[in-house]
């Protein structure tokens, strides 16, 4: 059958490699492995001697696996915190067939995505490897890895990206990446079934359009049609005007002179040519000359990144960073509340209890909105880390606020950015364009026309210029965020018709004889076409995350906002783009706690994603080991052992600690209250400065469910805990006299500047009431129900003195697991979700819970 060929070009480098925390010494490398494209796809790729021989690695790079797996020069790994500089590069060519149909009959031609992986492997140090720093390859073993899917603009047939990836092992190390991929190359071809033998069931279904699942053969075919010569002709030129774009964007003086436009002429040229052919082999001709020059410009986008590295990645990344961070700031609910309502038990709008909750998330779920969030993914997109419409966590953030203190910008109208006046014209829309965005909206729909042109309108400032004000983030009211411009699109100014009298460069260097005039109307639309198409995809996911989220505000409290309609900016810096400092000898001891059972490395992931938010911060971690199988011991002997811990630390440490924070999981919130409440912590209350209790049983585990309080009891009655008998508040007959009781006391929540309390009401460990410090909706009017309520009062209260400072913040977190397994049914899932869930805690971390350990 007939199909057509394309060859896309690729060029990657494998830029730094970064490490977190120190576990193991030894060897790091990266394996960049691609899955052909099936049917009959292949994958080459090249070692790129010269560059990688630049910097000295010109035989540490490799290419394995019959030319789909680049391996980049390993590096060695000694101390935590550590920089390594890997600069691999390799190039390569994709080919692929795609049936005419699919060609031919869609507007916009879109490329499935293609899959890669990208694996980290260790070797240890040997003494002969260091006496040499040549590692022996055999040894490298395979410790994690992450899967990408590799989206290829539909506009300009291109993919141009630089993004970080997160390793789990327990370094918890993570490497920089650059990719750019163009479509070089199209080639009409007939494809045959190789050696297959023919069925009676085969050629009865052999008049499909789709092609062979098996191994083809490609020959090349002997007539084609026209109009599909001329199709991959504008396809082609599609592809050489966006790479002119990058081109354009990244180089600051020189490359393309103002008054010498090398490719809008040709275009032109060529498309005229195309239109007037009436034979095909003056199509072919054509066609070819068009392959001939992207080859070409692509080899020039080479050079160019290569001589503007630094900018393009540095700009790259940052595009990448805030993509990333809109996503993350969606899904994000926030209330004010007085403080005064803290221990107003009646009121509606401080509980949340469980079946509200579960109506949120169904809530959420069934809207358009989560849907039209992630409609548009990032080019390389890794599902773990980045997140889909299916794995992406709900947050509810309630602040509680003095009514003395003047409340932060939280409006529910958005603010309009100060933007300067941007030198680029404004572009008209064209006829695919104005189909592409959404006709506007009426006042029912909650936008309004005007705010409509204002997303459009800022949507020509490209975030590809490194100049602009990279903390300012713009926001509109159909938007809420400024979505970075598509990965790749550059400036396109120079190939735009002006209005009120202004002439762009093409424009004049076009511009012929008037006979010429309507000769070329019909070309440049075609050119027009090209150009607008690549912001409109942009507009569109703009508006329609807008719309969707004022559809789904009517379904909402009045009084909640969106986290993305605030001033509030996310974390404005990438991983790993900046180095780590530790000056003046000061540190911020954070302590962290683990939960019943558990190990001192329960939250290193938690450490060390706050450690990579904030590499400028002399954060040093105490991951507490004096709890490691003691948690069944009373709460007053962990203590005790865990305050020892903390002095000796303290004690023996050369340097200065100026604030100390702590974290704690499940059990370990009880464990850290005691602590905090001992004498001997008495001479470090005026360093406390942040509390972040992970799904804390702070007024016990009564009133829990049925399964989880009988399987407790069971346990409890095997291993004869003291800490289960005192979280059941069971530890003495009356409950006033019980250890927590009489730890709802002593005062630990008013001694912190800030107090951030982590709950999922998918966790049935702990119950949804207690994580909260509220009281619970079974609780009646018997004792154990009053008990509760004064222990609630006496914990809230000394927070609503006027002398006290502290900032309290509720979070609560919805999840969505894939998968119905017996972790998810007894509520184990959600328990330690705040330990292992990369995106949920990413998204805590980088939208709001990083900037409470600042100091």
């Amino acid at each position: 059958m007939e199909a057509v060929e394309l060859a896309y070009s690729i060029s990657l480098s494998i830029i730094s490699f970064d490490n977190i925390n120190l576990y193991r010494r030894g060897y790091y490398c990266v394996h960049f492995n691609v899955k052909p494209p099936s049917p009959g796809g292949s994958v080459a790729l090249y070692n790129f001697m010269k560059r990688n021989k630049e910097y000295g690695k010109e035989g540490l790079c490799r290419i394995i696996n019959d030319g789909r797996t680049a391996v980049s020069a390993p590096v060695l790994v000694q101390y935590a915190k550590q920089h390594c500089l890997v600069e691999s590069n390799f190039y390569g060519r994709i080919n692929m067939l795609v049936p005419v149909k699919q060609i031919m009959c869609a507007s916009d031609y879109t490329c499935p995505p293609l899959e890669a992986s990208v694996d980290l492997y260790f070797a240890p140090i040997r003494r002969e490897e260091i006496a040499h720093r040549v590692p022996i390859q055999a040894s490298f073993d395979k410790i994690d890895s992450r899967e990408l899917q590799l989206s290829i603009c539909r506009a300009t047939h291109q993919l141009h990206s630089a993004r970080y990836l997160l390793f789990r092992n327990r370094n918890h190390s993570g490497i920089k990446l650059q990719l750019h991929m163009a479509l070089v190359r199209a080639k009409p071809v007939v494809v045959e079934r190789a050696k297959e033998k023919t069925s009676l069931f085969s050629w009865l279904t052999s008049a499909t359009d789709e092609l062979p699942s098996c191994d083809v053969a490609v020959s090349p075919v002997s007539s084609v049609r026209l109009p599909l010569l001329k199709q991959l002709c504008f396809v082609l030129l599609e592809t050489q005007v966006g790479l002119v774009d990058m081109c354009q964007g990244f180089v600051t003086s020189g490359f393309f002179p103002a008054d010498r436009q090398p490719v809008g002429p040709r275009v032109e040229e060529l498309l005229r040519g195309c239109e007037k052919s009436v034979h095909a082999n003056q199509a072919m001709d054509h066609l070819n000359t068009a392959s001939a020059v992207a080859r070409s410009m692509w080899d020039v986008l080479l050079l160019v990144l290569w001589q503007e590295r630094e900018k393009s990645r540095e700009a790259l990344l940052r595009q990448f960073h805030q993509h990333r961070m809109f996503k993350l700031r969606q899904l994000h609910f926030l209330v004010n509340l007085p403080m005064q309502e803290l221990l107003t038990s009646s009121s509606s709008k401080c509980r949340l209890t469980y079946n509200s909750a579960c109506e949120l998330m169904a809530t959420v779920i069934k809207s358009s909105y989560i849907e039209s969030v992630y409609s548009e993914q990032s080019p390389t997109l890794c599902e773990v880390l980045d997140g889909t419409e299916g794995t992406a966590p709900v947050i509810l953030e309630q602040r509680f606020v003095r009514s003395g203190r003047q409340k932060r910008s939280l409006a529910t109208t958005v603010h309009q950015p100060r933007c300067p006046p941007l030198s680029v014209r404004r572009k008209p829309m064209s006829a695919a364009g104005a189909a592409a965005s959404p006709t506007p909206v009426s006042a029912s729909s909650g936008a309004s026309v005007s705010d409509a042109k204002t997303s459009q309108s800022s949507t020509g400032d490209s975030l590809l210029s490194v100049s602009g004000d990279f903390h300012r983030e713009s926001l509109s009211s159909i938007a809420g965020d400024s979505l970075s411009s598509s990965a790749c699109t550059g400036r396109s100014d120079w190939l735009m018709p002006c209005s009120h009298g202004e002439s762009s460069p093409a424009s004049e260097t076009c511009s012929g004889d008037d006979d010429d005039e309507e000769e070329g109307a019909g070309t440049f639309r075609h050119h027009h076409a090209i150009v607008s198409r690549q912001s409109s995809t942009v507009e569109a996911a703009r508006v329609s995350v807008g719309i969707a989220r004022e559809r789904l505000r009517g379904h909402l409290p009045k009084d909640w906002l969106f986290l993305s309609e605030t001033s509030k900016l996310a974390l404005p810096w990438p991983y790993f783009s900046q180095r780590h400092t530790f000056p003046d000898g000061n540190f911020h001891l954070v302590v962290c706690v683990h939960g019943l059972e558990g190990h001192s490395e329960d939250l290193g992931l938690l450490r060390n994603l706050i450690e990579a938010a904030l590499p400028n911060e002399p954060l040093m971690f105490l991951m507490a080991r004096s709890l490691e199988d003691r948690t069944m011991l009373s709460f007053q002997t962990m203590g005790a052992y865990l305050v020892d811990e903390i002095d000796s630390f303290l004690t023996e440490s050369s340097l200065n600690c100026t604030h100390i924070s702590f974290i704690g999981h499940s059990l370990g919130n009880v464990a850290l209250r005691v602590a905090i409440s001992e004498p001997k912590m008495y001479k470090y209350h005026g360093l406390l400065h942040t509390y972040l209790s992970l799904a804390g049983p702070h007024l016990g585990t009564v009133y829990s469910g049925s399964l989880v309080g009988a399987g407790m009891w069971v346990m409890q009655k095997y291993t004869k805990s003291e800490s289960l008998l005192e979280l059941n508040m069971r530890d003495n007959a009356d409950p006033r006299k019980t250890l927590l009781y009489g730890l709802s006391l002593k005062p630990c929540l008013a001694l912190f500047r800030n107090v951030l309390l982590v709950c999922c009401h998918q966790d049935t460990y702990v119950p949804f009431h207690s994580a909260r410090i509220e009281v619970s909706p079974l609780a009646g009017n018997d004792e154990l129900g009053s008990t509760q309520q004064e222990m609630v009062h006496n914990i809230l209260f000394p927070l609503l003195a006027d002398s006290c400072q502290t900032e309290l913040r509720v979070y609560n977190a919805m999840l969505q697991f894939q998968s119905t397994d017996v972790d998810v049914l007894v509520g184990r899932a959600g328990h330690i979700a705040f330990l292992d869930n990369t995106l949920c805690l990413e998204k805590l971390i980088q939208t709001c819970i990083y900037q409470y350990f600042q100091t």
